[in-house]
């Protein structure tokens, strides 16, 4: 009796003729005699379709017993002629004895009986263990020799993209290929599982099969963090591929390499055929903060305008974890920009500036400020570009609106008599948004008889909102004071812009009023307040007393004149 074999050889192919497949995994046997010989064959794993090859069975047969429940069951794939099945199916025999040890093409002109092969199966399972009963007919050797093969499903994997950086996500996808080739079987109710290299994790749970019929991916709830992508339940046709494709993610940098060893299946028959390796680099990414500069007033008129410089700074941090080479900054406005380095480890930073400044021109002057964007860039370890996200500054500019106002008055409301001298004051103010030069006074039209004095003014300059005090003085004469009325002076101010222009402010006038002259002396005497009563009784004493009254008269009108 021979002892028990355990085939623990890689899977061998399938092969559909009475002559074996090379890689086919089997054992001769030499029988002696008569007697029973039993044969347990284990197999390393289950195997869906499992293929017996006879080769020279001679005059006798070989049993498939049974020894799980359901029984096992055998199809004749290919034999010659005098090999069949009997006994319900489960009985090789042979009953021509020709002792011959090749089998040639399944055609009765040149065949060589005893051989053929025979698929086994458990239940229409797959087949994991069976034992097989030799019962040689008549004295003698009987050598002959079996092997087993069954078809082959390659699995394979990859990543996309196969290179990525910390935190990112690649695409790994698991195919399982189950060829067309004659006699291929569908794949039923397998199984397999990848776990995925130590810091390789599910990035999500996003899952997509193809051609898996209805399988389920790590029980229908895949989550990021888990470990491993397990496939259950999957049916694959003859000529088929199933395909599973899951994110994966990696925190930390590194080469993770997802062996063959790292997948298990339910059945042998699907084999891992590559291995695939995903490079996970430092997370490579750079920040910048764009700076401008107080304008500088080139043309000195108070604001910012065609003709003034802004100078740009840049503040380049990598804000990644790898180092960054050739750095650069394209910005548009602000020219060629120098930086200290060209390589910034990660967490370091620098600040790069423009060769020259810019100038503010009309458009920006019209566009009413100076919008610039600029971004950064540099190399990974990789050879990637790293690009920074946009930094903006937007520096207000203003249009030249020179404006000047002037508003006089006078330290009286009224004149009233000769030398009285009036003093006027001209509150000279930059209402406008340039700086103004030689402000002064220029006095319009005046109705006092005498002479003004000249206006002085404060030297200076005038920015905008900043005002002066300007003075003169008129003195009263006498031709002021005789017709009343007022004594009006109106005067405006001028001053000189940046670019030399001369800007004349509005007209103002100040109003004084002339005290009404004094009423001329009335005919007669003077009323003295008191009442006379005349009547015919006291005309004589009137008469009497009249050098008197003459007298008090005169000396009463006297009086009057001096007033």
């Amino acid at each position: 009796m021979v002892p028990n074999t355990t085939l623990v050889s890689r899977n061998a192919q399938s092969y559909y003729s009475p002559q074996a497949p090379s890689t086919a995994v089997g054992v001769t046997e030499c029988l002696i005699g008569t007697g029973l010989n039993v044969r347990t064959v284990t197999l390393n794993k289950p195997i869906l379709g499992l293929t017996l090859h006879i080769n020279n069975l001679d005059a006798s047969y070989v049993d498939i017993v049974q020894q799980f429940p359901g029984g096992y069951r055998l199809d004749k794939v290919k034999s010659n002629v005098s090999l069949q099945l009997q006994n319900s199916g489960t009985r090789i025999r042979n009953a021509v004895p020709m002792g011959t040890a090749t089998c040639s093409d399944d055609a009765a002109a040149t065949n060589n009986p005893g051989c053929g092969s025979f698929r086994l199966s458990q239940n229409d399972g797959p087949v994991s263990r069976f034992t097989f009963r030799n019962t040689p007919v008549g004295a003698g050797n009987d050598g002959w020799y079996w092997s087993l093969s069954f078809h082959e499903a390659s699995l394979t994997k990859a990543f996309t993209p196969s290179t990525v950086t910390a935190g990112a996500t690649s695409a790994l996808s698991i195919t399982v290929t189950n060829p067309g080739t004659e006699g291929a079987i569908p794949l039923s109710g397998v199984s397999f599982a990848d776990s995925l290299p130590t810091g390789l994790t599910l990035a999500d749970s996003a899952v997509t099969t193809t051609g898996c019929g209805a399988a389920a991916v790590n029980g229908g709830e895949p989550v990021a963090g888990q470990t491993s992508v397990d496939v259950t339940d999957a049916t694959i046709a003859a000529g088929g591929t199933c395909v599973v494709t899951v994110n994966v993610t990696s925190a930390q940098p590194g080469t993770y390499t997802n062996n063959n060893s790292n997948i298990t299946t339910s059945v042998g028959n699907i084999v891992p055929n590559a291995d695939a390796t995903l490079e996970v680099v430092p997370r490579a990414a750079l920040g910048l903060q764009k700076r401008a500069s107080t304008p500088v007033d080139v043309n000195g008129n108070g604001i910012t305008d065609a003709g003034d410089t802004i100078r740009y700074s840049f503040d380049l941090t990598n804000t990644g974890d790898a180092t960054l080479s050739d750095l650069a900054v394209n910005d548009p406005k602000a020219g060629a920009v120098a930086c200290p380095a060209s390589v910034l480890s990660a967490g370091t930073s620098q600040t790069c500036t423009a060769n020259e400044p810019y100038t503010v021109t009309v458009a920006d002057v019209e566009n009413g400020s100076v919008d610039n964007d600029a971004t950064a860039t540099g190399t990974s370890p990789t050879g990637q570009t790293v690009t920074s996200l946009v930094s903006s500054t937007s520096t207000p500019t203003t249009a030249p609106a020179p404006a000047l106002s002037v508003i006089k008055t006078a330290n009286v409301q009224q004149i009233t008599s000769v030398g009285q001298v009036v003093t006027y004051s001209f509150v000279v103010s930059n209402a406008g948004n340039l700086t103004l030069t030689n402000p002064k006074v220029n006095e319009g039209a005046f109705t006092g008889n005498g002479e003004l004095s000249p206006v002085e003014c404060p030297a200076g300059v005038l920015t905008p909102g900043a005002s002066i005090t300007c003075t003169a003085t008129y003195t009263v004469v006498t031709a002021d004071l005789s017709g009343g009325g007022e004594l009006s002076n109106t005067a405006m101010a001028s001053a000189t812009t940046p670019a030399g222009d001369s800007i004349i402010s509005t007209t103002s006038t100040a109003a004084v009023d002339v005290a009404p002259p004094a009423p001329a002396p009335a005919g007669g005497l003077a009323v003295t307040g008191g009442t006379v009563a005349w009547s015919a009784a006291g005309l004589a004493l009137m008469l009497i007393v009249a050098g008197g009254v003459i007298a008090i008269s005169r000396r009463r009108s006297d009086s009057i004149t001096e007033v």
